[in-house]
């Protein structure tokens, strides 16, 4: 049976009634799920891939949860990008266990670092994901990040990614359970970038997600601004990764330069 995914990544949540850049980000993340839900999708779980929140403090994400609860009272899986802190996190009990849905399973890779824009793997973090891929119920996975895992043609955002991704991906297909065969990575998901990213690496689907609020031009060699709607991914996992971005009709406001 397909399992239709909803991500939404980059909420940048802050105080009720305040801006960031010009963006209620609090209206357009209610305007971005609300047209989501009306739309008729049979959404079976929720994916949320960091900097949920601009003002990392936890009454911001108690918000974030039942703002999406409001929507959606679905599985969910939040995971922290660099603008997130993991304590004030927990404090707000976001749900941050991997997924099990059926033949699938939907991991998690800590890219974050409290405080610090660019990608931090440790260690430890690569081990966390060898286990929650040994524990993983379904036979097929899905990893999510907040970082992407290669150059997605901005060199502002470029000096940001995942280092080493190709090592990574190497560690990951010799663990043992993928090793032997008994789990199958199928894709990877990302955040940060603000903006679409149809790409592969080592073969597998590597896919960004637009920001629920503003959204960065591609392909711009420094900060910068686009007009493009707010908008999430939505993945249907069958015997492939499938998926399609949606862009609501939130509006942008022009960028004051």
């Amino acid at each position: 049976m397909i399992k239709t995914i909803l991500q939404i990544s980059d909420c940048h949540l802050v105080y009720k009634d305040q801006e960031i850049l010009g963006v209620d980000t609090q209206a357009s993340l209610e305007t971005v799920l609300s047209e989501v839900h009306r739309s008729n999708n049979k959404i079976d779980a929720i994916v949320a891939t960091g900097d949920l929140a601009h003002i990392p403090k936890k009454n911001v994400y108690e918000r974030l949860f039942e703002t999406i609860k409001s929507f959606f009272d679905l599985p969910l899986l939040c995971i922290p990008g660099n603008h997130d802190v993991l304590s004030e996190m927990k404090k707000a009990r976001l749900p941050m266990d991997p997924l099990n849905l059926g033949g699938w399973s939907i991991v998690w890779l800590d890219s974050h670092e409290d405080e610090a824009t660019p990608a931090s793997v440790t260690e430890a973090d690569e081990a966390y994901l060898i286990e929650t891929i040994e524990e993983a119920q379904g036979g097929s996975l899905l990893i999510a990040m907040h970082h992407p895992l290669f150059d997605v043609g901005s060199p502002w955002l470029d000096k940001h990614k995942i280092k080493q991704a190709d090592r990574l991906v190497n560690i990951i297909n010799n663990s043992p359970q993928v090793q032997s065969g008994l789990k199958i990575v199928k894709g990877f998901i990302f955040g940060h970038v603000h903006q679409e990213v149809v790409s592969n690496i080592q073969g597998l689907p590597a896919l960004g997600c637009p920001s629920t609020c503003f959204q960065f031009t591609p392909h711009s060699r420094s900060f910068d601004l686009s007009m493009e709607a707010p908008g999430c991914r939505i993945l249907r996992l069958g015997t492939q990764l499938e998926s399609e971005v949606y862009r609501s009709s939130f509006a942008v406001k022009p960028v004051v330069k």
